[in-house]
């Protein structure tokens, strides 16, 4: 198994790459995404709508069940738009999340 320059793998990421390798069999259904699953894909800009429907890829109109912001967390210039909610939708994409 290889490790990424940038740091250590989350388990996710071990098991899409062992997968791959073909050292085991797993399957992968996209509920759950983060910023390195759409590093995996070549996905570079992601874009959801999180509103009382639930939370949809705004590219598939896909309702999935949730993101982890594992990478943005840590950009300091991921934007979170502070501030009373001033309508009923966030979009959230890789600068930040908004207020729609």
């Amino acid at each position: 198994m290889t490790i990424r320059d940038s740091g250590p793998i989350d388990m996710t990421e071990a098991v899409w790459q062992a997968s791959r390798e073909g050292r085991i069999r797993a399957g992968f259904f996209p509920f759950l995404w983060s910023e390195p699953y759409f590093k995996r894909i070549g996905q570079k800009n992601w874009k959801f709508r999180l509103g009382q429907e639930g939370l949809f890829d705004e590219l598939t109109h896909k309702e999935i069940m949730g993101f982890h912001f594992q990478d943005s967390k840590l950009n300091p210039d991921f934007q979170i738009e502070s501030g009373p909610l001033s309508g009923n939708t966030i979009l959230i994409d890789n600068t930040g999340l908004r207020h729609e």
